[in-house]
């Protein structure tokens, strides 16, 4: 299995963990280590052989676990179970997704307000997978937890956006992440 079908595998476990409130803490742990997989794009099977798959970040005892079957199998018996029990079991028909055409992402968070990496690492990360765009798609203020960007710091991003674009060759979208309230009104920073 190679790290970006991984990377998915996680990414859906964490998806569908985040449907029960008690697992929030274990499918934030998926996703942040699905993200590091496609950041760090570590040789699985090598660290598989070595034992050494909770050296990379994020990943600890339950998600090597995670890992190991899936190197050695090329599938997860976690994720199906998991899908079964919430009612999210692979429909026939269902395909896997092929990243290999897609020529960019419209959500992604930096470290303006959650995100691990920096403008320049995603820059970075996008043009290694062969990205022509990236939208920067940072948290508004109403999330304070998550350092929300209000309208000063959304003009300095502004500002890094087309700096690291002109920089990196590939383009850099403005975007923000709004909230919309139970009335349906939009938090605008």
């Amino acid at each position: 299995m190679n790290v970006t079908d991984a990377a998915a595998t996680l990414s859906e476990i964490g998806y569908l963990l985040r449907k029960e409130e008690k697992d929030a803490y274990r499918a934030r742990a998926f996703t942040r280590a699905a993200a590091e997989l496609l950041t760090l794009e570590p040789d699985l099977s090598s660290l598989r052989k070595q034992g050494a798959l909770e050296t990379i970040p994020g990943v600890g005892s339950g998600i090597a676990r995670v890992l190991v079957e899936l190197v050695d199998t090329g599938s997860s018996r976690y994720l199906s179970d998991l899908r079964e029990r919430l009612g999210e079991a692979a429909q026939p028909g269902d395909t896997d997704l092929d990243l290999a055409g897609y020529r960019g992402d419209l959500h992604s968070h930096t470290t303006w307000s959650d995100g691990r990496a920096s403008m320049f690492e995603m820059a970075e990360a996008a043009r290694i997978r062969g990205y022509q765009y990236l939208g920067i798609t940072d948290h508004s203020p109403r999330i304070t937890v998550v350092n929300g960007l209000g309208p000063e710091r959304l003009e300095a991003q502004a500002r890094e956006i087309a700096m690291v674009s002109r920089e990196s060759g590939v383009a850099l979208l403005r975007g923000i992440e709004v909230d919309i309230l139970v009335d349906g009104c939009l938090v605008l920073p």
